[in-house]
């Protein structure tokens, strides 16, 4: 009888359900497991600078020639940019208007564990980007002073002068991030032993009163997920393309009823490549190159969570966030986005690292891993609809610089659902 082997984000949604139930039935006998979870949470916290630091300068070191990649790449990785921007905002916007922290069960989550970021103008955060002591940086964890620190030293590795020494510093970081990359595998791991239990205590000391909190954060972020596609894919293909934006969604049905069931960008990456080339006529050359690039550092649906879990604990801790802390989110929220696409379990890091960046409970990361699942059909979905976004866009400008007429696209009523 063969095997049935259970994916990691299925084991957590298991640990999850089965940590609601025991905490609801014992209520606060649950609370001891917390000791457990917070070990796991300690782990997550080990790896965050590590992870900034060395996965954010990897992927700098390992960039080819700009000049070799031509215009294509200019403006895909331009749209890529733009979008994920646009994605923070938007996901910074409608949290600030449903405020999903606002409660007393929420504010008891958090009561004594936030710290409020510095009331800083414009001036002082653009100062404080770079540090002076980068080992202070480390301990104090200041997440977005590392996040410099690796653009620097990957942007002065890259302008070294080929030859052993440069090549040296590329592989000593590439081994190191792999390094790094196995002890979150291992902490990815385990993490349903920590999530179960910190959801077995948390539910046990607040009850259906912290469902009731995570429900409005879902709700947010679905939120800010229709209003993003709408909004700036949609809108994008019929300014840039000409492309109704109803006809756009409908032609890429069979793409996002795929990332709706399967969760993977990877997975999608074939259902993609046949969405934009059969649907829409783009030319094979811009969506091999597109798609692939985008399954790897364009994670707009990324984005949108990292800022509603942001302005939600923030909002949670009853601390108010000015524009130069928005900024600071949308900052970090792109840089961390795009970084370390093959980071097990990235998504989950990477909302650990927003929180710490911003000294707001890693607790809460916890509680939204927990419910990652259910966050990660939305996630998938917006990474690839901005995938194909992207490569319709740029097909379309690179078609009319050329002065080339358009692919007409193949029958709609085809089934490209196929994969070989």
């Amino acid at each position: 009888m063969p095997k049935i082997k259970i994916g990691l984000t299925t084991q957590i949604f298991i640990a999850m359900i089965a940590g609601t139930i025991l905490g609801l039935v014992i209520g606060k006998t649950a609370l001891p497991l917390k000791m457990i979870g917070d070990v796991w949470l300690n782990l997550v916290k080990l790896a965050i600078v590590p992870i900034v630091l060395f996965v954010i300068m990897a992927g700098i070191v390992n960039q080819k020639d700009s000049k070799a990649l031509g215009r294509i790449s200019v403006r895909i990785m331009l749209y890529y940019i733009a979008t994920t921007i646009f994605a923070c905002i938007v996901g910074l916007i409608v949290a600030q208007i449903i405020e999903p922290g606002i409660g007393e069960a929420a504010l008891k989550m958090v009561e004594g564990n936030a710290k409020k970021p510095e009331a800083v103008t414009l001036a002082k955060f653009l100062d404080l980007l770079v540090p002076s002591n980068m080992f202070k940086s480390f301990v104090d964890n200041k997440v977005l002073q590392v996040l410099v620190m690796a653009i620097l030293f990957g942007v002065a590795t890259l302008r070294m002068k080929d030859g052993p020494a440069k090549q040296t510093i590329i592989n000593g970081v590439n081994a190191i991030n792999g390094l790094v990359m196995s002890f979150v595998h291992m902490v990815m791991i385990v993490s349903p032993v920590g999530i179960f239990c910190l959801m077995a205590a948390a539910l046990g000391n607040y009850g259906l009163d912290l469902l009731m909190s995570i429900g409005s954060l879902t709700l947010t972020f679905y939120l800010s997920f229709f209003v993003h596609v709408f909004l700036v894919y949609c809108l994008s293909v019929w300014v840039f393309a000409g492309i109704n934006p109803f006809d756009f969604l409908r032609r890429t049905v069979a793409l996002w009823t795929f990332t709706i069931a399967t969760c993977s960008s990877a997975a999608a990456i074939p259902i993609n490549l046949d969405t934009v080339n059969k649907r829409f006529g783009v030319d094979p050359n811009i969506s091999s190159f597109s798609i692939p690039l985008g399954s790897q550092i364009n994670h707009d649906g990324n984005a949108i969570l990292f800022s509603c879990v942001i302005m939600f604990t923030a909002q949670m801790s009853g601390i108010p966030f000015n524009i130069v802390n928005m900024a600071q989110a949308v900052l970090l929220g792109v840089l961390i986005s795009s970084g370390g696409g093959g980071i097990p379990g990235s998504g989950v890091v990477k909302v650990f690292i927003m929180l710490e960046a911003f000294g707001l409970p890693t607790e809460i990361g916890a509680i939204v891993a927990a419910f990652y699942r259910v966050f990660d059909m939305g996630i998938t979905t917006a990474n690839c609809l901005g995938d194909a976004a992207g490569t319709v866009v740029v097909d379309r400008l690179e078609r009319r610089h050329a002065g080339l007429p358009l692919n007409k696209p193949e029958d709609d009523q085809r089934d490209i659902v196929e994969v070989a």
